[in-house]
């Protein structure tokens, strides 16, 4: 169970990948003409793990959300058929 917030970092940080090229493309946010840095992943990484790691401590063991993995891999879907065909 201690590795759950660490494997859910790098979840979200997968799903940031194919998200970058898409919001620099539609003007959400921009690098000033740079690459993605490295440090912004490493950045969400410890981010997420550490909010991840607090809700897993705060939220009752038993407690599961039914349709998290869905809507995870529609929005990876969504972003991945987005930076392809954009």
């Amino acid at each position: 169970r201690w590795a759950l917030p660490f494997l859910g970092a790098a979840v979200l940080v997968l799903i940031d990948i194919p998200m970058e090229p898409v919001a620099i493309k539609t003007g959400m946010w921009h690098w000033f003409g740079m690459p993605v840095p490295l440090q912004n992943y490493i950045a969400w990484y410890v981010v997420a793990a550490a909010i991840l790691y607090i809700l897993d401590r705060l939220l009752p063991e038993n407690s599961t959300n039914q349709l998290a993995g869905l809507l995870l891999g529609l929005q990876f879907l969504f972003f991945v058929t987005l930076a392809i065909f954009w």
